[in-house]
């Protein structure tokens, strides 16, 4: 209990005052820099989105060429069979 009337009696209002007051451009600084590194995340977050989006497309192209070649190839070998031969 006498230590921390001691800690208390060297605290001065004065002191915490502009304690606080050298401390407020430092939190302002924090919370720009805070809310520019949300927006570069929404922004690297929508990029990605759509990066995500475009593998999905080129997957789905890759999918039906791979499909359009089977069939191609299905229509090659069965032509080169002897027996269909007419």
């Amino acid at each position: 209990m006498g230590f921390l009337k001691a800690a208390l009696g060297l605290i001065d209002g004065q002191v915490v005052v502009y304690t606080v007051l050298a401390l407020i451009p430092n939190l302002f600084l924090i919370l720009w820099a805070m809310a520019r590194l949300s927006r570069e995340v929404s922004l690297l977050k929508a990029k990605a989105a759509m990066i995500e989006n475009d593998i999905n497309l080129l997957d789905q192209s890759i999918s039906s060429l791979s499909n359009e070649f089977q069939a191609l190839r299905k229509a090659d070998s069965a032509a080169r069979q002897p027996g269909r031969q007419g």
